[in-house]
Formats: structure tokens, sequence, C-alpha cells
């Protein structure tokens, strides 16, 4: 830019003026002005934070969490596409709702985390393998920012006296400067010797029929838990063709696994008690857990008025009840006079609780056995007509001759 002067110039002058930064920071500015009688006036401006993308900061809070704090483009920089990659020890579990960003001095929130970026947690295959997360941006960044959050500790993971933390920088156009930082905090309170080596085993689930052992079942689903902990692997853990599902890298000690999904035309257990396998990992040889399935099997309850079998009736609600006192989600007659539900073998009671319109409820409390015979079961459930109430089904149309 020029600064021109009206007439002649008889006292010193001091000209003031503030620039931006612009794209990528530098640690060194030089500035020089030239004036009309050829003189030059350079000055050089050191920006100490220029090539400062990422810094990480950590707080151990009793022997529950740490809270972890990112300053982010200390060299204010105009940084589009940005990716910041946070990796966790073992031992670190990430408090997903815990972030809050703070743009220059402003109090961080939750508000201006959502607004600036997206949270993409990555999957994790194996419990040994560290927690990583990704922060990509979702607009252009020009200031510092300070981004807290939280990472909850779990002392029976951590397998030494210590957990760390590391973190790095991409953006478009930054290739040089301080683009990654690690915090590592002593966790004096875990006990035992903390090597964690020679202490990691493994199992094999195999999902059979009930009734053939040699059916293998694909597509069965699983929850794995450590005590009373949902071990995070990222979806639930499923079945192959083989009716196979293997986990690795299991540190030494007591496991359990819940059954959420019944492989296709099979049954899964109501109680959660039945669908439930307890074992434990106490050496390298791996495991073998086998756990079987029935096959789905229905009852279907058939609703008719009592002076015509031929006469469905719909409308009708009934509760069926197992042989522990759990009572299932109540079903109702459709159009065919059918309700139907898919139990599991065993004892039941099945209680009309609300007639089909027009007929008096039928108060008899229903005894039906679901056994490995057969896979469809009927039960037939009459009602009484209230006089004057319920009309007469239309008959059937005479045959054409």
């Amino acid at each position: 830019f020029t600064v021109t002067f009206s007439g002649v110039i008889s006292s010193p002058f001091r000209i003031t003026y503030t620039t931006d930064f612009e794209g990528i920071s530098q640690t060194n500015y030089t500035n020089t002005a030239l004036t009309n009688i050829n003189e030059s006036y350079t000055a050089n401006v050191a920006h100490v934070q220029g090539d400062k993308f990422i810094s990480k900061d950590g707080n151990l809070v009793g022997q529950t969490h740490i809270d972890w704090s990112l300053l982010i483009n200390e060299s204010q920089s105009t940084i589009d596409s940005i990716t910041i990659t946070d990796t966790l020890s073992q031992g670190l579990e990430l408090v997903e709702n815990s972030f809050e960003l703070g743009i220059k001095d402003a109090t961080p929130t939750l508000a201006a985390f959502n607004e600036y970026f997206e949270l993409k947690v990555r999957p994790r295959t194996l419990l040994t393998e560290p927690q990583i997360f990704e922060l990509v941006s979702k607009k252009t960044i020009n200031d510092t920012m300070t981004l807290n959050y939280r990472t909850d500790i779990i002392k029976e993971d951590i397998l030494e006296k210590k957990v760390n933390n590391s973190v790095s920088f991409e953006g478009e156009h930054v290739t040089t400067g301080t683009r990654s930082s690690s915090v590592e905090i002593a966790t004096a309170f875990v006990t035992g010797s903390g090597t964690g080596v020679g202490e990691v085993g493994s199992f094999t689930l195999t999902k059979v029929d009930a009734d053939d052992t040699n059916v293998k079942l694909e597509g069965a689903q699983f929850d794995l838990f450590r005590g009373e902990r949902k071990l995070n692997l990222g979806d639930h853990l499923v079945t192959d063709s083989n009716g196979q599902v293997t986990v690795e890298n299991l540190r030494f000690g007591e496991y359990k696994i819940i059954e959420v999904g019944a492989p296709a035309g099979y049954q899964l257990p109501v109680e959660i008690v039945d669908r439930t396998t307890t074992f434990n990992i106490t050496s390298t040889t791996r495991e073998t857990v086998i756990v079987t399935n029935e096959q789905a099997r229905f009852l279907n309850i058939k609703k008719v008025a009592n002076t015509n079998p031929n006469w469905v009736l719909s409308g009708a609600v009934f509760e069926v009840t197992n042989s522990s006192g759990t009572t299932m989600p109540a079903i109702t007659t459709g159009i065919d006079g059918i309700a139907r539900i898919q139990l599991p073998i065993g004892n039941y009671t099945v209680a009309e609780i609300q007639e089909p319109a027009g007929f008096f409820l039928n108060t008899e409390i229903f005894t039906v056995t679901i056994s490995a015979l057969q896979t469809e079961f009927e039960l037939v459930v009459e009602n009484r007509r209230i006089p004057g109430r319920a009309p007469d089904p239309e008959p059937e149309p005479e045959p054409t001759p």
C-alpha cells in the first residue's frame, strides 16, 4: 500500500497500522518501507507460535477419569480441511458427550464444538487396540481454539502403571511445524506388576442348533462383558458362515457373552439368564465356547364364535405368561382371527384381556406347552355373542353350477 502526504513535510510522522495473519503463519515476518527518494526501512517481527498447530495437556481427576485439553492453531493460521487424530492408550475410554470448544478467550461450549467439528470414533476389533477418534473440521479455522474433553479410567485395562494420550494434526497446506503432541500420566493407584506380558488370551464362540450340533448357525449377535462392563468392540459380535466368532487379546479374567440377536429362523430366549454364557480366560490357550439355539416356535391363538368355528373374530387381545411369571407384550387377533407369537420351549398360560366387539370376555386361563416336537402350535378360544350386539357373518356365496 502507499501513503501520500500533501504539501511539504517539515516534522516527523509516526504511521501505525495492523496486519492480520493470512494463510499458513510463519515464525518470522519482514516488512520493508520504501520512500520516493529511495530510502529503505526494514523491520523483522518474530511470531514464536507461528509453527504451532497442536498441543495437549491432561489432568488426572481422582482415580476415575482424566480431563484433557487441546490447544489448536496457536499459530492463528487460516486452515481448511483439518483432521485431528487422537490415540488413547489401553485403560482409557472416551466420554463422547464431553467435548467443549472455546474460540480465542471464549468459554468452551458443546455448541461451539458441534459447529466446528465432527467426531468420528474408529471401531475396535481387538480389546488391546488403542481407542482412536478423529475430529474433522466443518469450516475454515483462523483463530486459536481450546478443546476440552474427558476420558474414563478403566483400571483393570491398564497394562502399565501409566496411561498416555497422543494427538496429531493435519490441515490443508500444513506441512511443517508442531503437528503432534503426547502426554503420559502416572496411575500409581493401579495395583499389580502392570506389565501385562503373557496375560492375554482369546476365545472362539460357536453357535449351533440345539437339536443337531452339526448345524452351525450364522448371524447370531452377542455382546461381550468383563464383569458388569460391556466391552467396546464397535458393533455386536456376529457369527460367520461357520457359526463362529473369535476375539483375541483379552486380559485374563472372567467374561460373559449375552446373545442379543438370534440367527434367522431361531428363537432368542426371553430371560436374559437363558442367553448368558460365562467363561474364564486363564491362559494363552484359546477358550472354546459353545452356544445353542432352539428353532423358532410359534403359538397361533385363533379366536372364533362359540356357535360357528368358521366365524373368526378380530380385535381380541391376549397376554401370554411363561412359567417364571414373565408376561409377553400383548397380542391382538387380526382380520383372520389369529394372534401369533414366537415362544421358546416351555409351559405358558394364555389369558384374554379384551374381548372382540359384540362378544363376552372369555375369562378362562388356558395352559399351553411349547415342545421340541414341532414348530407351530395352535390354541382355539371361543367367545359367546352378546345378544343383539354382533351381527351374524355374511353367508358363504352359493357355488356356481
